[in-house]
């Protein structure tokens, strides 16, 4: 690790946030964390539509409200971690089971096209692959990602996962056209 590193800086790379919410605070909580994180941005901030998506895990929950961004930053991945974290907590997220409800999740999806690991941060997201809440939001930002894996440079076309994993999944995803309230999962818009 070079010195910047272990200051938490490092070159300027463009990453991809997933943000997400279920409780009735939800919106303003994600609206707010968008905010705070166009201050870690050094160049561009683009932010996809919301959308209003099927709860995973547990299903017997409230929707979710879910949103993807990307900028660029020179934080080094632990280092946004750590933003990302504080962001969460200011807005009122407190440790809970895996599947609960939750006011704000903030997820650093991709850095650059680099991979990291360790036991509190794993980049790409493990389940990136498996979630329509972030396919399809990833989907307005960009239509093609290359991602370091290995000693390969691959690529994923986002339409195509997105086709695939609608074919045969429970999960839905629907774009918000105006400000809503947390529906239960049965209710559609």
């Amino acid at each position: 690790m070079n010195e910047k590193e272990s200051d938490g800086i490092h070159r300027l790379t463009t990453v991809y946030l997933s943000l997400g919410g279920n409780q009735e605070s939800s919106w303003e909580a994600i609206e707010k964390a968008l905010d705070a994180l166009t201050l870690l941005s050094e160049g561009f901030f683009e932010v996809s539509s919301f959308y209003h998506t099927s709860p995973v895990g547990d299903e017997n929950q409230n929707a979710f409200i879910n949103v993807a961004c990307r900028f660029q930053t020179t934080l080094a991945p632990k280092a946004l971690l750590e933003k990302t974290q504080r962001i969460e907590n200011n807005l009122g997220k407190i440790p809970k089971p895996k599947w609960a409800p939750r006011v704000i999740d903030i997820d650093i999806l991709f850095y650059g096209m680099h991979t990291h690991l360790d036991d509190e941060l794993e980049i790409p997201h493990p389940r990136w692959k498996e979630r329509l809440f972030v396919l399809v939001p990833l989907l307005d930002l960009i239509p093609v990602l290359w991602i370091q894996e290995g000693e390969m440079l691959k690529h994923y076309e986002l339409e195509g996962m997105i086709h695939t994993l609608s074919s045969h999944s429970l999960q839905w995803v629907e774009p918000v056209r105006e400000k809503i309230a947390i529906r239960h999962p049965n209710s559609r818009l």
